[in-house]
């Protein structure tokens, strides 16, 4: 017979492969030949800004990835809140999920409205606990925040952030302000600026990643790295799921 608790595994190792792909793409693009860094002046302020320009715009692939490892993930914790109820009760439960909301009070209210109605009490008791919402466990909300979002949004997801640079070989005098400015339309991202006055001659290498759209929410971190995240936590929340459930079985007279 078939361990119900296969299916969010199966679904865990799918994201992970797409998380994988996310990360081999990122590398490409920041890394393409054909990217140039150069320098304009802002016509407003006269300052020096520094800036990127990138080749093409954020492969297609990526953002895909993106949302399939979130979509993955997200279903997993699902999966497994199913596949308790399967071991549990048997049958083909209809009322399962796995508990997220913005809020606490959200979290209670979802099982007010009998959401959970065929999960059993101690299961439904460790989703409360995990706290799924944006002051609980973020890193869960948040992926359901991705998972959730409509497509034509989510494929936007990826964008270009700078962390600061380095420099070598060069003279420079001058004070450099960091920035961080993706533009989408130019297909360049702008990474710091500087005075008018300012003079420098120097390899300037900035330190960019592929992350999430600001509008999304999330940490300013690579996408990878979230994601990353996002899998040890789905992987753990499973593990704990199944635990519980056998020890319910065990338990039982």
């Amino acid at each position: 017979m078939d361990n119900p608790f296969d299916s969010p595994r199966i679904l865990l190792k799918e994201a992970k492969e797409h998380i994988a792909r996310v990360e081999l793409g990122a590398e490409a693009f920041l890394n393409n030949k054909g990217n140039i860094g150069g320098t304009e002046v802002d016509p407003k302020s006269g300052e020096i800004l520094l800036y990127v320009q990138f080749a093409s715009g954020i492969p297609m692939r990526i953002n895909m990835d993106v949302k399939a490892a979130a979509r993955d993930l997200r279903d997993a914790l699902d999966h497994a809140v199913y596949a308790s109820a399967v071991v549990i009760s048997g049958g083909d439960p209809e009322k399962t999920k796995f508990l997220v909301a913005d809020t606490t009070d959200g979290i209670q209210q979802a099982i007010k409205r009998r959401t959970c109605k065929d999960v059993h009490e101690d299961i439904i008791a460790l989703m409360v606990k995990e706290g799924a919402c944006e002051t609980g466990n973020r890193t869960i909300w948040t992926l359901n925040k991705l998972r959730n979002r409509d497509t034509h949004k989510v494929i936007s997801a990826a964008h270009l952030t700078s962390e600061g640079f380095k420099t070598q070989n060069g003279i420079i005098d001058a004070e450099f302000t960091l920035i961080s400015e993706w533009r989408t339309t130019r297909n360049r991202v702008y990474f710091a600026r500087c005075s008018a006055k300012s003079q420098f001659h120097v390899e300037i290498g900035p330190t960019l990643a592929v992350c999430f759209n600001r509008a999304l929410n999330t940490s300013r971190e690579p996408a990878s790295t979230f994601l990353h995240r996002a899998a040890d936590e789905v992987e753990r929340i499973i593990g704990d799921i199944e635990k519980e459930t056998l020890r319910i079985i065990a338990d039982r007279p």
